[in-house]
C-alpha cells in the first residue's frame, strides 16, 4: 500500500502539493503525520481542495474507477483541471 489505506485526491499547484479527502476519513491522521496539515492549506475536502487545482491525481482502484465515473469523474469537468488516474 502506498500513504493512504483509502482512496485519496492529491493536487498539485507550481509551488505546492495538497491532500483532498472524503470527510470523516481515516487518512487524515496519516496525512497530518505526514506533514499536511488544515492550517497550511496543505490538507482538506476533497471538492474543497480540487476546486482551485489545475492538475489532479485521483488515486483509486481501478474497479472503484469503474463504479464511480458517472457520479464522481464527470464533476471534475466542472473544475477545467487536468485529471490523471492511477491505482
Amino acid at each position: 500500500m502506498g500513504l493512504f489505506s483509502c482512496p485519496a485526491i492529491v493536487t498539485i499547484y507550481l509551488s505546492t502539493s495538497q491532500i483532498g479527502l472524503r470527510k470523516g476519513s481515516r487518512s487524515f491522521n496519516e496525512a497530518r503525520e505526514a506533514g499536511f496539515t488544515e492550517e497550511s492549506g496543505t490538507l482538506g475536502d476533497i471538492w474543497e481542495t480540487i476546486s482551485s487545482s489545475d492538475l489532479v491525481l485521483l488515486l483509486i482502484s481501478d474497479s472503484a474507477q469503474v463504479s464511480i465515473f458517472k457520479s464522481v469523474l464527470q464533476k471534475f469537468l466542472d473544475f477545467f483541471c487536468a485529471v490523471y488516474i492511477a491505482h
